[in-house]
């Protein structure tokens, strides 16, 4: 359903992922922290195969789960665009655990959990990389937060 760790994939690899439907999913927080090459994205999208952004949180070698920053070195170091880069976040990353029927998407049928950002658009979003900028936070279709900003 999902691979991961894939720095040193093969072209037949990715072509093989690509033919099973496999989501590719980078883990850019364990290349920061491990001083590891990141996983070129642009060479797996190119080839087909749909990718997923995680933090791979783990005490050992990539102690963050902050999703934002995994994003954006996706962007700046995987070659992703940041639609890409939302995408595999969200659509792609539900995929790869097999939920993409019921979540990692706001349409008729799925589980509305979403956040609303104070940002024009995503490429500001990820380009200008910084606090937190979250407005709303609604799970299931219901408002939880609202940010005193």
């Amino acid at each position: 359903m999902s691979a991961d760790h894939l720095e040193q994939i093969s072209d037949r690899g990715i072509q093989r992922m690509a033919e099973e439907g496999v989501v590719g999913v980078t883990l850019p927080l364990a290349s920061l922290y491990t001083q590891q090459p990141y996983l070129n994205c642009r060479r797996l999208v190119d080839g087909g195969v749909d990718v997923a952004v995680a933090t791979d949180f783990n005490p050992g070698s990539a102690p963050s789960y902050q999703l934002p920053l995994a994003m954006m070195l996706t962007c700046n170091h995987g070659r992703l665009t940041p639609a890409e880069a939302l995408k595999g976040a969200t659509v792609y990353a539900a995929k790869a655990i097999g939920m993409d029927h019921k979540v990692g998407s706001v349409e008729a049928g799925k589980k509305a959990d979403f956040v609303v950002l104070d940002a024009p658009s995503v490429n500001f979003w990820m380009y200008h990389f910084g606090g937190n900028i979250i407005r709303q936070i609604f799970v299931a279709g219901e408002l939880l937060h609202r940010s005193s900003v």
